[in-house]
Formats: structure tokens, sequence, C-alpha cells
């Protein structure tokens, strides 16, 4: 049996700007966010957390990793449209504010 819930407008409209940015259908895009999602609620480590996300960046709408530091998961990422944008990864939020960074890097 298909089941269905109710999303708010603004956040199917930003859904379906993701979906458009990677050329798939709503759909795809949503059980692709839900496979992410359930996949990495089972990540200990920072390492972990870099492998899984060298698997799966491309779901963040990432075209390719263009630099990756060797001594931390820090990352210079390349979007669909060739913009270069930096990447932390840190397994929990609290540890991003603990080593003092801020959201616009």
């Amino acid at each position: 049996m298909e089941r269905t819930i109710q999303i708010s407008d603004g956040l199917r409209k930003r859904l379906e700007t993701l979906a458009s940015y990677r050329k798939v259908t709503y759909d795809k895009l949503f059980n692709d966010l839900l496979s992410v999602c359930e996949d990495a609620v089972s990540l200990k480590t920072e390492k972990e957390f870099a492998k899984w996300f060298e698997k799966n960046y491309g779901s963040f709408g990432f075209k390719r990793i263009i630099k990756k530091n060797k001594f931390g998961a820090d990352y210079t990422l390349e979007d669909f449209d060739g913009k270069s944008i930096r990447v932390e990864l840190e397994l929990l939020a609290q540890h991003f504010f603990s080593i003092n960074m801020s959201p616009g890097m």
C-alpha cells in the first residue's frame, strides 16, 4: 500500500530545486536523501564519516572532490555549477563550534 505524507510548500519547492540540480525526479531525490540519512545513523567516528562521505558526496549536490586534506576531514568540492566549496566534516555539530569554525567559513 502506498502512503503519502504532508509537507509544506516551501519544503516541496526546496526538494524540487535540488532534484532539478541533479537532473533526477523528485521521488528519486527523496529516496536518495532517505537512504543517505539511514546510512549515516550508524557512523561512529569522523574517519567512518569521511569514508562514507567520499562515496556519497554526489547526494549532496557535489560533482567531484577537488582536494582532501589528509590530516582531517576537510574537503574542497565542486558543485554542478562549477563553483568550489570548502567542506569540513564533523560527526556531531557541537564539534564544529568547539574548533572555532563558523558556518560561513
